[in-house]
């Protein structure tokens, strides 16, 4: 028995081969099978065009029909799946009458209408069904398809049936944003590269997860930095979030906390992503009621200048594995850290060793970004003394009450720097690199 594409409490199901013509031809010949669909009874030899048009809609619509195999016995014994016709998906199912009556067309309908919402964003398939056929109006309705209207199809008089993802993925406009806002308000420290770039126009794109007229997830890609960010409580959610922005955008980066962004992330590798590096950082909070401020005599930190900007860009190469000398800082380079609204840095001399960032309070909540002390200058505290300006700074002008940051499980160093300041681990917060 094949790999299954899918798998049911009784079912494997798995995508349909050339090698299922003759069990195809078998089931497609009995006339009482066959009952109720336009075609009629179909030889060998329609069996094998029919085949051929199923793999073919399987290559350009990622989904079409799948042999069903019985687990207990290893046998083939129908099939089940979408026909397409100008991108408008009908279900359609086959089994052989030994295996009528006992639940597998529904199961295995349920189950493969699972897998395509998981495939398609605001998936929603037909079908269209003789009113005396009552045996498929009973399916229809256990696997939640609904009753539209009476129409006609091919010269009969039938019933519309529709089924409808129940999570709907909309990309929001400017008049969605106050909803969105309501929504991440309680997931504020969890969402703030979501809640900090919303009223940024033209900076990114935000999507929302709809069920019951209500938002249950958010992600925004970021094409300057062609990375994506998301929340939800439902893992399913995220993977939808996901699946919709691999289809959109360009995804080199993914950040988010581990509730949602862990999904996120083994969706990417299901679709072939590839990781440079484990994604996994530790998630750490400051109640800032428990700041330790930290001081260096005589240290120069600053606020980042026009001036500073190669500097820091320099600086930031070694956050991501660049050779920093191996060619000129990049207007694009430039650009990413200008973004960041507060930014300070240390110098010894002329030279900036050490920086940090934030992109300012949201809901009395701020998140520290961009750490990094130059390699010669490591160990002598600089990250810590910049840090903790900048913590003071936001703390002072905005009323923030709370600090999050994100670092590395190995970097046993930056850990031990931010708990000296007062931070704790409280979660695992995802940053996904991909090539």
């Amino acid at each position: 028995m094949r790999y299954p594409l899918i798998e049911t409490k009784r079912l494997y199901l798995t995508k349909i081969k050339k090698e299922d013509i003759h069990d195809l031809a078998r089931l497609l010949s009995d006339p009482d099978v066959m009952r109720y669909s336009v075609k009629g009874t179909c030889s060998l030899e329609k069996t094998e065009s029919i085949v051929n048009n199923m793999i073919r809609e399987e290559e350009e619509h990622e989904v079409s029909v799948c042999s069903a195999f019985e687990k207990a016995t290893g046998k083939w014994i129908g099939i089940v799946g979408l026909s397409w016709e100008d991108n408008e998906a009908t279900v359609l199912y086959r089994f052989f009458k030994d295996y009528w009556n006992k639940g597998y067309a529904s199961e295995a309908l349920d189950g493969f209408l699972k897998k395509a919402c998981e495939v398609f964003a605001n998936f929603q398939a037909y079908a269209y069904i003789e009113k005396k056929n009552i045996a498929s109006l009973k399916v229809a309705q256990k696997v939640g398809m609904k009753l539209q209207k009476e129409t006609v199809f091919h010269n009969k008089p039938v019933l519309l049936y529709k089924f409808l993802d129940e999570i709907f993925i909309k990309e929001a406009v400017e008049s969605d944003k106050d909803n969105i806002l309501l929504y991440l308000k309680p997931f504020v420290k969890y969402s703030l590269f979501l809640v900090g770039n919303l009223k940024e126009k033209d900076f990114s794109y935000y999507y929302m997860a709809i069920k019951d007229s209500k938002i249950i997830g958010v992600a925004a890609y970021f094409p300057v930095f062609k990375s994506f960010s998301l929340f939800s409580e439902d893992a399913k959610v995220a993977e939808k979030l996901t699946t919709v922005i691999s289809k959109k955008h360009d995804i080199k980066a993914l950040l988010g906390i581990s509730k949602a962004a862990k999904p996120s992330y083994e969706k990417l590798i299901s679709l072939d992503y590839k990781p440079v590096e484990d994604p996994e950082n530790l998630f750490m909070e400051l109640d800032l009621n428990k700041f330790t401020p930290f001081e260096i005599e005589e240290a120069n930190i600053k606020i980042v200048d026009e001036k500073d900007i190669d500097q820091v860009a320099f600086l930031h190469r070694y956050l991501n594995n660049k050779n920093p000398s191996e060619s000129k800082i990049t207007k694009e380079e430039r650009e990413k850290i200008r973004l960041s609204k507060i930014k300070y840095c240390l110098k010894v001399g002329d030279t900036v060793v050490s920086t940090a960032m934030s992109n300012g309070a949201f809901l009395n909540t701020f998140q520290i970004l961009g750490v990094v002390t130059h390699p010669d200058y490591r160990g002598k505290g600089f990250a810590k003394a910049v840090c903790s300006c900048l913590i003071k700074d936001v703390k002072d002008k905005y009323g923030a009450k709370h600090a999050i940051i994100f670092t590395g499980k190995e970097n046993i160093i930056a850990k031990r720097c931010y708990e000296l300041l007062g931070f704790k681990v409280t979660d695992e917060y995802y940053l996904a690199i991909f090539i």
